[in-house]
Protein backbone atom coordinates (compact mmCIF):
# COMPACT_ATOMS: atom_id res chain seq x y z
CA UNK A 1 0.00 0.00 0.00
CA UNK A 2 1.15 3.39 -0.63
CA UNK A 3 -0.43 6.52 1.00
CA UNK A 4 0.67 9.64 1.38
CA UNK A 5 0.69 10.22 5.27
CA UNK A 6 2.54 13.53 4.67
CA UNK A 7 1.09 15.81 8.39
CA UNK A 8 -0.23 13.16 9.88
CA UNK A 9 0.17 11.50 12.71
CA UNK A 10 -0.40 7.92 13.58
CA UNK A 11 -0.36 5.64 16.91
CA UNK A 12 0.36 2.08 16.75
CA UNK A 13 -0.38 0.20 20.04
CA UNK A 14 2.21 -2.50 20.59
CA UNK A 15 4.41 -1.34 18.07
CA UNK A 16 7.78 -1.92 20.36
CA UNK A 17 8.19 -5.02 18.24
CA UNK A 18 6.83 -8.11 16.00
CA UNK A 19 3.71 -6.45 13.91
CA UNK A 20 3.33 -3.83 15.33
CA UNK A 21 6.76 -2.68 14.86
CA UNK A 22 6.25 -3.20 11.07
CA UNK A 23 3.32 -1.40 11.00
CA UNK A 24 4.74 1.88 12.45
CA UNK A 25 7.74 1.09 9.99
CA UNK A 26 5.80 1.12 6.83
CA UNK A 27 3.46 4.26 8.39
CA UNK A 28 6.93 6.39 8.91
CA UNK A 29 7.82 5.30 4.94
CA UNK A 30 4.36 6.87 3.70
CA UNK A 31 5.32 9.72 5.92
CA UNK A 32 3.55 9.98 9.09
CA UNK A 33 4.98 10.86 12.15
CA UNK A 34 4.40 7.83 14.31
CA UNK A 35 3.87 7.34 18.05
CA UNK A 36 5.80 4.20 18.88
CA UNK A 37 3.63 2.36 22.21
CA UNK A 38 5.07 -0.13 24.50
CA UNK A 39 4.68 -1.21 27.92
CA UNK A 40 7.92 -0.29 29.02
CA UNK A 41 10.45 2.88 28.66
CA UNK A 42 13.13 -0.05 27.50
CA UNK A 43 11.05 -0.83 25.17
CA UNK A 44 9.66 1.76 23.49
CA UNK A 45 12.84 3.07 23.52
CA UNK A 46 14.81 0.31 21.93
CA UNK A 47 12.03 0.48 19.42
CA UNK A 48 12.90 3.87 18.75
CA UNK A 49 16.66 3.39 18.04
CA UNK A 50 15.65 0.35 15.76
CA UNK A 51 13.45 2.63 14.05
CA UNK A 52 15.96 5.39 13.38
CA UNK A 53 18.51 2.90 12.36
CA UNK A 54 15.98 1.82 9.63
CA UNK A 55 14.98 5.45 8.83
CA UNK A 56 17.29 7.99 9.75
CA UNK A 57 15.01 10.80 9.23
CA UNK A 58 11.92 9.41 11.26
CA UNK A 59 9.75 11.72 13.01
CA UNK A 60 8.57 9.63 15.58
CA UNK A 61 7.97 9.53 19.38
CA UNK A 62 7.21 6.97 22.19
CA UNK A 63 4.83 6.23 24.68
CA UNK A 64 4.93 3.70 27.42
CA UNK A 65 1.88 2.79 29.09
CA UNK A 66 0.08 -0.79 30.24
CA UNK A 67 -3.34 -0.86 28.02
CA UNK A 68 -3.96 -3.93 30.28
CA UNK A 69 -5.24 -1.11 32.54
CA UNK A 70 -7.64 2.21 32.60
CA UNK A 71 -4.97 4.16 33.96
CA UNK A 72 -2.72 3.04 30.53
CA UNK A 73 -5.36 4.02 28.27
CA UNK A 74 -5.89 7.75 29.94
CA UNK A 75 -1.94 8.18 30.06
CA UNK A 76 -2.10 7.61 26.33
CA UNK A 77 -4.80 9.77 25.74
CA UNK A 78 -3.74 12.57 28.01
CA UNK A 79 -0.21 12.78 26.09
CA UNK A 80 -1.77 12.08 22.43
CA UNK A 81 -5.55 13.20 22.93
CA UNK A 82 -5.61 13.72 18.93
CA UNK A 83 -4.06 11.30 15.59
CA UNK A 84 -4.91 11.00 12.06
CA UNK A 85 -4.28 6.95 12.21
CA UNK A 86 -4.84 4.62 15.13
CA UNK A 87 -3.48 1.29 14.56
CA UNK A 88 -4.84 -0.91 17.59
CA UNK A 89 -2.46 -3.79 17.65
CA UNK A 90 -2.21 -4.64 21.35
CA UNK A 91 -2.53 -7.71 22.46
CA UNK A 92 -1.86 -9.29 25.41
CA UNK A 93 -1.92 -13.34 26.00
CA UNK A 94 -0.58 -16.82 27.83
CA UNK A 95 1.16 -19.28 26.10
CA UNK A 96 -1.65 -21.94 26.91
CA UNK A 97 -3.70 -24.19 24.44
CA UNK A 98 -6.45 -22.60 23.14
CA UNK A 99 -9.12 -25.15 24.33
CA UNK A 100 -7.75 -24.62 27.79
CA UNK A 101 -8.29 -20.75 28.56
CA UNK A 102 -10.87 -20.34 30.33
CA UNK A 103 -13.78 -17.41 30.44
CA UNK A 104 -11.72 -15.27 32.93
CA UNK A 105 -8.72 -15.25 30.96
CA UNK A 106 -10.62 -14.59 27.69
CA UNK A 107 -12.60 -11.00 29.51
CA UNK A 108 -9.10 -9.95 30.46
CA UNK A 109 -7.69 -10.42 26.89
CA UNK A 110 -11.03 -8.81 25.10
CA UNK A 111 -10.91 -6.21 27.41
CA UNK A 112 -7.24 -4.86 26.74
CA UNK A 113 -7.97 -5.27 22.89
CA UNK A 114 -11.17 -4.62 21.94
CA UNK A 115 -12.73 -2.62 25.07
CA UNK A 116 -9.61 -0.25 24.88
CA UNK A 117 -10.50 1.16 21.52
CA UNK A 118 -13.54 1.97 22.69
CA UNK A 119 -12.44 3.72 25.73
CA UNK A 120 -10.66 6.04 23.58
CA UNK A 121 -14.29 6.71 21.41
CA UNK A 122 -14.24 10.58 23.23
CA UNK A 123 -10.55 10.91 22.79
CA UNK A 124 -7.90 9.32 20.69
CA UNK A 125 -10.77 8.31 18.14
CA UNK A 126 -12.20 11.53 17.86
CA UNK A 127 -8.95 12.81 15.87
CA UNK A 128 -9.36 9.65 13.49
CA UNK A 129 -12.74 11.45 12.38
CA UNK A 130 -11.50 14.88 12.40
CA UNK A 131 -12.57 17.88 10.38
CA UNK A 132 -10.73 16.71 7.78
CA UNK A 133 -12.70 13.60 7.73
CA UNK A 134 -9.70 11.63 6.64
CA UNK A 135 -8.50 10.01 9.98
CA UNK A 136 -8.40 6.06 10.08
CA UNK A 137 -8.54 3.64 12.77
CA UNK A 138 -7.85 -0.23 12.19
CA UNK A 139 -7.83 -3.08 14.97
CA UNK A 140 -5.20 -5.63 14.44
CA UNK A 141 -5.54 -7.17 17.88
CA UNK A 142 -6.48 -11.06 18.42
CA UNK A 143 -5.69 -12.42 21.74
CA UNK A 144 -6.42 -16.08 20.33
CA UNK A 145 -3.90 -15.80 17.00
CA UNK A 146 -0.77 -17.01 19.37
CA UNK A 147 -2.71 -19.68 21.77
CA UNK A 148 -3.79 -21.01 17.94
CA UNK A 149 -0.56 -21.40 16.86
CA UNK A 150 0.40 -24.19 19.67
Amino acid sequence: MDLDLSGKTALVTGSSRGIGFETAVGLVEMGAKIIVHGRTNTSVNDALARLEERIAAADAVGIAADLGTAAGCDAIAAAHPMVDVLVNNVGIYRPEPFNEVGDDTWQVYLTSTSCRAYAWRGTILKGCSSATGDGLFLSLANPASSSLRR
